[in-house]
């Protein structure tokens, strides 16, 4: 004697129903997880306007003023923040009048090099060359201007040191 027909169809519904509430259980995305927190005191952290300065200037004294008049001293030159790179540095920009971008950001070169602060016309990258590159710094703190007079200029081709150099704060002035 066999199953009856109707005993097999009740069956395999009940078995389809339980496939698909069990696959959907399966499928359930799980409630969000709170970002990770390191509980040690760690040196690397994220930066951004809220622990940097909104806006830039770049002060010198009168005395290499004149190498870079458009930057040194120059209330109309203002680097706004921008955005925090990947590696938690902050970005600044300034947008001259003739439209040209010129940025303050961190570079770094890799695992055994500290990086440094430097006012040039590329966004994350540095090159070495008159016109692109005016003024960069050998400390490597959170935000450019906690990194006080230590900036060398750019001058004919040669980084010249100047303890005048230093970046402060537009809301300063």
């Amino acid at each position: 004697m066999g199953i009856p027909t109707q005993s097999i169809m009740s069956i395999s519904t009940t078995t389809c129903m339980l496939v698909t509430i069990f696959s959907s259980v399966l499928s359930l995305s799980t409630p969000q997880q709170e970002p990770y927190q390191s509980t040690t005191n760690e040196e690397y952290s994220l930066t951004n306007v809220s622990t940097c300065p909104g806006c830039l200037l770049v002060k010198s004294s009168t005395t290499i003023q004149n190498k870079f008049p458009w930057l040194f001293n120059n209330q109309q030159t203002k680097f706004f923040y921008s955005k925090t790179d990947s590696r938690g540095w902050p970005i600044y920009q300034y947008i001259s009048g003739q439209n040209s971008v010129f940025y303050i950001h961190f570079y770094d070169e890799g695992l055994f090099y500290d990086g440094f602060y430097v006012i040039n016309d590329l966004e994350t990258e540095y090159v070495e060359e008159e016109g692109r590159v005016f003024i960069y710094n050998s400390d490597s703190d959170d935000c450019p201007d906690d990194t006080g007079r230590n900036w060398y200029f750019w001058d004919n081709g040669d980084w010249e040191w100047d303890e005048s150099i230093n970046l402060q704060d537009c809301n300063m002035e």
